[in-house]
């Protein structure tokens, strides 16, 4: 009996993604876009003590660039922006490599800036929305001031009001680092605990910040994975190291299936493991003939996983580890079994 080299070949390929399907749960990496990290530095002269301030620009200079030389992937894109009450005074902007850290670091400690001016937030703010931003890429702001915006407030408080559509769009997460007690805006940080993907940080915690991705999908199928635990890796900023025995909280967003059926909840905290990886626990609420009879085939369920720091994550060594807001998917797989049928005369 012979079997053609193209039925071969068909059986070769079926095989193969039925093995590939077999294979179960599987998360999908969140880095599929490379990184940018973009410093909006405030180079005013009350950083260097004009007028009674306090004289902290060796200081922050100091911090830029080890924060700088801490980024760890070549490909991650870096850019400077220095300012005062203009969009900005210099756009400097290097690869992560050896080399152009080593250039935009060198930028940084030999800028000198003695013009006298009032401070806007606003104006570098929109420069980097319009001109450095964009969804091709995964964006981490950090801006970087001892002040308050004293040309235009309103501005500040108006691009505030649409960071959301602008973050969610262009993929970008902020930090408004206030570099001293005068940068502490209190209407502003209270506008920010409202704002997605914007976030305030004391002092010169920005060197220390862990930004920590969940994956954007994780995949179930419903045949191989029915009452097993779901697993998946958290992915930071630079492959920085997670702070051991940080927890998160993981919950499902039942309301979120098209067809308004649950299939099941997760409310659970964990520790993150030495590799970065989560394992929940979901509570199944069909039993699998039935499940599966009610998930389309077609199409895959989703469900929205709402992934946060769990309580007291806020504080201590965990204080600077953030997750910041993204929306997290479980897809359920109903696929039908594969078959093929050929016949051997």
């Amino acid at each position: 009996m012979k079997i053609s080299s193209l039925l071969l070949a068909t059986l070769a390929v079926f095989f193969g993604t039925a093995t590939t399907a077999a294979v179960g749960l599987w998360a999908q990496p969140r880095n599929i876009k490379d990184t940018r990290i973009t410093y909006l530095w405030d180079v005013t002269l009350s950083m260097k003590g004009f007028n009674g301030a306090p004289d902290i620009y060796d200081e922050v200079v100091q911090a830029l660039a080890e924060d700088i030389d801490a980024i760890s992937d070549p490909r991650t894109e870096i850019v400077v922006i220095p300012f005062q009450d203009t969009e900005f005074c210099e756009v400097w902007r290097a690869a992560a490599t050896e080399d152009g850290k080593r250039e935009i670091t060198r930028k940084i400690r030999s800028y000198d800036n003695e013009k006298v001016t009032n401070t806007s937030i606003a104006k570098p703010l929109s420069y980097a929305i319009d001109n450095i931003f964009s969804s091709d890429k995964v964006d981490i702001m950090k801006l970087l001031t001892d002040g308050k915006d004293n040309v235009s407030p309103e501005e500040v408080s108006s691009i505030l009001d649409n960071w959301c559509e602008i973050a969610g769009k262009k993929d970008v997460y902020g930090y408004y680092v206030m570099l001293t007690d005068q940068a502490k805006d209190g209407d502003l940080v209270m506008k920010l605990t409202k704002v997605c993907r914007f976030e305030a940080i004391d002092d010169m915690g920005f060197q220390n910040i862990v930004s920590v991705f969940p994956p954007e999908k994780i995949s179930m199928n419903i045949k191989d994975d029915y009452g097993k635990p779901v697993t998946f890796t958290l992915s930071t900023v630079n492959d920085a190291e997670i702070p051991e025995g940080f927890k998160i909280r993981v919950v499902s967003l039942e309301a979120a299936t098209e067809d308004g059926y649950p299939y099941i909840h997760i409310d659970e905290t964990v520790a993150a493991g030495p590799d970065n990886t989560v394992t929940v626990h979901p509570e199944f609420l069909l039993p699998v003939e039935e499940m599966r009879s009610r998930l389309p085939k077609e199409t895959n369920e989703t469900i929205i996983l709402s992934v946060t720091p769990a309580e007291g994550m806020d504080s201590g060594e965990y204080a600077l580890t953030r997750i910041p807001d993204k929306e997290c998917t479980l897809v359920l797989v109903n696929k039908p079994e594969k078959s093929l049928r050929f016949y051997v005369k």
